[in-house]
């Protein structure tokens, strides 16, 4: 149910703020707005809006009918002009059809852009009032990889990062040090860390150096061996992709598996190897085998690897266990066997149990200023990633089975709002960018398609017929239906539990 009113809460916010685009631009160049409403369908509330005029009735009113349908998915607003009044009985001035071609763009365009200035206020106030996010601690590297080969500990805390030829700058997230060290593998720049040692002792500071320039992405399959300068291309093309496509792989790969978190047991699922064993909810893993547990990631670790032998030999498990009050800790010896299966083509090894506490919160919080700057670099920066995402779509790169539609949306909006303020703040921020994108593209019926339709005509010198924009219209009504229809499909198989 809180998906659900989350859902309804977003769609009115996004399709309000879109549709007011449009009515407070045309109002403010002199067009006759007859009808502003959210949703589609019978309406299930009627007002007004707008300057106020004197009806039939004899009372005043505003000029525009303000209208609430009963299916919540979109929203219109209804312009002056000669299918909606042929006579044109008022004043032709203000119908919408005998605009200048500038003046109906920058109606058309309006919506849209009021979606992104919305987004830039609402992250601005993300930022401004402040949230929750993960803080700069490290967790055990990945073994082999560039991070593992510095010697980085886990629990050491990242303090300032910096290039070479630049300011240090301060660290205080983990997503903001994911950021610098996504920034600094683009464009091949050796990176240096201050960190806290583990114990956070003031004392502890160290600096280490990490050669990103020369690290290398793994070369893509099928890539020419034969040809050095096509391969080193494809390599690089590769790395830039997975940046923006999927960060986290590439940190992985840098050895920064996510931040810091204990080595503590979650949830126990009955029948596992974990419960078997004995272990409890809230167990802290000190060391398996005398080898010491660091952190969450080095206890996943041991346990995936463990399926290297067949059977799988058991384990001598050395846990904290917390008593009834602070002070009763116990230290156990636990013998525990990891069950093997196969995940994929690779043998590991699981307890079947969750593994790792949630990371270490810092509270984040801007001036009025600086939240307007991370906002609108904020929205840039998803922008270009939701135009890329959808060209990809189009040109066959990205699978259509990725498509979401209102049941994912109202999943995610209900997940945001469990989160926190915050994160429906961000919730709202990325739909709303996309909401206003995808009606820029020149597809008919959307804002798009309006802003192509007068483009022809700016350049052919004449007007559409009648006939040919109504085709247009109806084409694009069919194309955006059929999408629709293609992401609820999606939605329900995801929701049953099959493959899209």
């Amino acid at each position: 149910m809180t998906s659900l009113w989350a859902f309804l809460l977003a769609i009115s916010i996004l399709v309000g703020v879109h549709e007011y685009g449009h009515y407070k631009t045309a109002v403010s160049l002199g067009v006759k707005v007859l009808r502003f409403s959210l949703g589609f369908g019978p309406v299930v509330f009627r007002g007004s809006m707008g300057a106020k005029v004197q009806g039939s009735d004899g009372r005043e009113r505003g000029e525009t009918e303000f209208v609430i349908s009963l299916i919540p998915l979109g929203g219109y607003v209804t312009f002056l002009d000669e299918n909606t009044d042929p006579a044109l009985q008022e004043d032709g001035s203000r119908a919408f059809h005998r605009q200048s071609l500038l003046t109906k763009s920058l109606i058309v365009v309006a919506g849209p852009l009021a979606n992104l200035v919305l987004a830039v206020a609402l992250l601005m106030a993300m930022n401004w009032i402040g949230f929750e996010s993960a803080a700069p601690l490290l967790s055990t590297p990945a073994e082999g990889s560039l991070a593992s080969k510095a010697a980085l500990a886990a629990g050491a805390r990242v303090v300032k990062a910096s290039v070479k030829g630049q300011a240090p700058q301060e660290i205080e997230t983990y997503a903001q040090f994911e950021k610098f060290m996504l920034s600094a593998v683009s464009t091949h720049q050796a990176v240096e860390l201050v960190l806290h040692n583990a114990q956070g002792a003031p004392k502890g500071l160290s600096t280490v150096a990490l050669d990103v320039s020369t690290w290398t992405w793994p070369r893509p399959s099928g890539a020419n061996a034969a040809s050095g300068i096509d391969s080193q291309v494809d390599q690089e093309a590769a790395l830039q992709k997975a940046i923006v496509e999927d960060p986290r792989g590439v940190m992985a790969h840098l050895g920064f598996v996510g931040p810091f978190s204990q080595a503590v047991i979650g949830r126990v699922s009955p029948g596992g190897a974990a419960e078997l064993a004995g272990l409890q909810e809230g167990d802290r893993v000190i060391a398996i085998d005398e080898l010491p547990m660091a952190d969450a990631v080095a206890l996943r670790t041991h346990i995936a690897n463990s399926a290297q032998s067949d059977p799988i030999a058991p384990q001598s498990w050395l846990i904290e266990r917390q008593g009834p009050a602070q002070s009763q800790a116990q230290t156990l010896k636990i013998e525990v066997t990891p069950q093997r299966k196969l995940q994929g083509a690779t043998w590991v090894g699981k307890i079947e149990a969750y593994v790792g506490t949630p990371p270490q919160r810092v509270w984040v919080q801007e001036g009025p200023v600086d939240a307007l700057g991370t906002g609108f670099l904020t929205v840039c920066d998803w922008t270009r990633k939701t135009i890329e995402s959808i060209y990809q779509l189009f040109a066959g790169q990205t699978q259509l089975s990725q498509l979401g539609g209102p049941i994912a949306l109202a999943k995610y909006a209900g997940e945001s709002v469990h989160m926190g303020f915050a994160a429906f703040l961000s919730y709202l921020a990325l739909v709303s960018i996309n909401l206003g994108v995808f009606n820029l593209l020149p597809v008919p019926a959307l804002d798009g398609g309006h802003l192509l339709c007068y483009g022809v005509e700016w350049i052919s010198g004449r007007k559409l017929s009648e006939r040919f924009t109504q085709g247009f219209q109806k084409l694009g009504f069919f194309f955006v239906l059929a999408l629709s229809i293609f992401a609820l499909r999606n939605d329900l198989m995801r929701l049953w539990g099959l493959n899209p």
